[in-house]
């Protein structure tokens, strides 16, 4: 079963990853935003994340001063 249906089973949101390495990623390049439905697993998405070929995509809040 594919990592995206699983999440539609457990009601759970996709994340979103951004590239970070120089290589392919699901046909994805350095700085673009890859899904983790086109990703096999998540044992591929662990490994992407640990060897630095993805990071997962969040929104920096604003610092307040």
């Amino acid at each position: 079963m594919s990592v995206y249906k699983q999440s539609l089973l457990l009601g759970v949101n996709m994340e979103s990853y951004k590239v970070i390495g120089d290589s392919l990623v699901a046909g994805k390049a350095k700085g673009e935003i890859v899904m983790a439905d086109e990703l096999d697993n998540a044992e591929s998405i662990k490994y992407l994340i640990d060897n630095g070929h993805i990071e997962t995509e969040t929104k920096k809040a604003k610092d307040k001063e």
